[in-house]
């Protein structure tokens, strides 16, 4: 059956069904778990294997088949953007090792250090780390114990209600219009405020344990990095 009569119709019913070979092999993709790329030409080849039954031009549907190859071809496997810091700091590290052309072993020490680490969210874009900290917030279940790496910058408030200082790794988002504050406790809380702390709006690396707790007396549910190591990356001069 000749569905097309013209060359520039081929190229247009090749790259029609090309797209809907493409979301139906992201679709299929997505449900059983197989490689984008892969699915997406087998769904393009059995949508023009259709097209090939009863042709009375096998030019033609040579030309449309070449035509879906080509514009697949354009098609990327999509990596996670989020997944445990761990894995995904490993394959980095692997795979930088690999295009030097270095044989040597990756140390020990470092190997050890991402296994404390279940999300480094130093590896999101700014508008990645301010959701991610956002859904903390919203399903803090979820995430506990698990261990975190972020970086923001450093902001102290009192509370009057226990007098006690709270300390913050502040993140925005790209356009630095919306903020989003995760407390944290230096070590074992120990730390001397104001005296051992940096200087407000210093630029931080923090790693800890996420935990949820209440205050005494108080129902409300509060999160934070428990037992937290503090590393500054800049210190700004504001208070």
């Amino acid at each position: 059956m000749q569905r097309v009569h013209s060359f520039r119709g081929v190229v247009i019913y090749a790259a029609i069904l090309s797209v809907i070979g493409a979301f139906l092999g992201m679709l299929i993709s997505i449900l059983c778990s197989t490689p984008v790329g892969s699915t997406i030409v087998v769904m393009d080849i059995a949508l023009f294997a259709l097209n090939c039954v009863g042709a009375k031009k096998p030019k033609t549907l040579a030309t449309m088949i070449c035509m879906c190859l080509l514009l697949s071809g354009c098609v990327e496997d999509g990596k996670e953007l989020v997944k445990e810091g761990s894995t995904e700091s490993k394959e980095i590290i692997s795979e930088s090792v690999l295009e030097e052309g270095n044989t040597e072993s990756i140390s020990e020490s470092v190997l050890e250090e991402e296994k404390e680490v279940d999300y480094d969210l130093t590896l999101m874009g700014s508008d990645m780390v301010y959701a991610t900290v956002y859904q903390l917030m919203v399903d803090p279940q979820t995430y506990e114990g698990k261990t975190f790496k972020i970086e923001g910058q450093y902001f102290p408030t009192f509370y009057e209600p226990t007098q006690k200082y709270y300390h913050y790794c502040l993140i925005t988002d790209a356009l630095a219009c919306c903020s989003q504050g995760l407390e944290f406790v230096w070590e074992d809380g120990t730390h001397s405020y104001p005296e051992e702390y940096p200087q407000q709006g210093a630029d931080i690396l923090i790693t800890g344990t996420f935990e949820t707790y209440q205050e005494s007396g108080d129902t409300s549910l509060y999160c934070r990095l428990q037992e937290s190591k503090m590393e500054v990356v800049k210190s700004e001069n504001v208070k």
